[in-house]
């Protein structure tokens, strides 16, 4: 309400720490940019006007890897940036609210439901990004009570080398 309040259809509207979107997202009618400093905000921006304008909402996002040579990278750059990154690529949530430090390597958990049940069920996301020459780098899914494992896709990440 304020923005259509205070500016015009075809204004610039600026919102330099963009958060969860709620600015960009009622700027639909204008021109908007939209800044933040997590990867995590942005993802949740990209899926928050996704879901809701169902394609309609036109946008381009900026400073997200693209390919593996931004998500090496972010690796290198900021291990939490790339987990949350990595994280959002399965659409999950980060672990404990995005916490930094120890997670005994759950870094973030998707619910959902499976077609022939009713209940819902929690998938765990693990991201490994280097470290040792035997770290994995991918996602790995525990489903169900933890009592399956299934991985779900890997990438090698070879330190010592800096490639995949």
């Amino acid at each position: 309400m304020f923005i259509e309040a205070r500016s015009n259809e075809g204004d610039v509207v600026l919102d330099p720490f963009c958060g969860c979107g709620t600015a960009v997202d009622a700027a639909q009618k204008r021109k908007w940019i939209g800044i933040d400093i997590t990867h995590l905000a942005i993802s949740l921006i990209e899926k928050r006007l996704k879901g809701r304008y169902k394609g309609r909402a036109k946008f381009e996002v900026h400073g997200t890897p693209k390919d593996l040579e931004g998500a090496r990278n972010l690796a290198l750059r900021d291990k939490y940036q790339f987990q949350w990154w990595a994280v959002s690529l399965v659409e999950a949530q980060p672990f404990q609210g995005k916490k930094k430090g120890a997670d005994t390597g759950i870094d973030g958990v998707k619910f959902f439901r499976d077609l022939d049940r009713k209940e819902v069920r929690k998938m765990v996301v693990s991201v490994k990004g280097g470290g040792s020459s035997r770290t994995m780098c991918g996602r790995s899914a525990m489903c169900g009570s933890g009592r399956r494992r299934r991985s779900r896709s890997s990438f090698r990440w070879n330190s010592r080398r800096r490639r995949w």
